[in-house]
């Protein structure tokens, strides 16, 4: 159902006053309507595990890479340090190196995302030294917790693929 021109009017001068960080309802909703950006940052260790992190929440239920949505006015470098602080506590890592994207379309099937359709770009870093970060756990790259998100086995498969052939694809 579209909005009338009144309510359309209404919308857009309350999303001029959004500020990050917003209301997480916002958020999804948000989400729900645009494409997102997201950036997913495969941390391996020294044995070559990667970290993933539970979640239970509105979005989702499961293990997911670390990752964040490229904010408004935001450069990729900066979202990446901003992740590094918050999901591995400032922990010591490799320079992130870009190895490319994925679409991930919404919707149900495997390689889809049930709550919004996002171009992910894809980062791989290693940790220097122990980690520091909270409620995160390494597997190895072909023993993922059963509850991974499946979109995210998806670019877990994309990480693997290009260790395996080290250049993105």
């Amino acid at each position: 159902m579209a909005l009338t021109q009144e309510e359309s009017l209404a919308l857009a001068e309350l999303l001029k006053k959004l500020e990050w960080p917003m209301d997480l309802e916002v958020f999804y909703a948000l989400m729900r309507k645009i494409v997102s950006i997201p950036i997913e940052l495969c941390v391996l260790d020294d044995q070559n595990r990667v970290l993933t992190f539970y979640r239970k929440d509105a979005e989702y239920d499961g293990h997911h890479l670390p990752g964040t949505v490229l904010r408004d006015n935001e450069t990729v470098p900066q979202a990446l340090r901003r992740l590094i602080q918050s999901e591995l506590v400032g922990g010591k890592v490799t320079e992130p190196q870009n190895i490319g994207w994925v679409e991930i379309l919404r919707g149900n099937n495997p390689t889809e995302n049930p709550t919004r359709h996002e171009i992910s770009l894809l980062f791989l870093t290693h940790l220097r030294g122990t980690y520091q970060g909270k409620g995160g756990v390494f597997s190895p790259l072909y023993g993922l917790p059963e509850n991974t998100l499946t979109h995210h086995r998806l670019l877990i498969d994309r990480f693997r693929q290009y260790l395996r052939n080290r250049q993105p694809e």
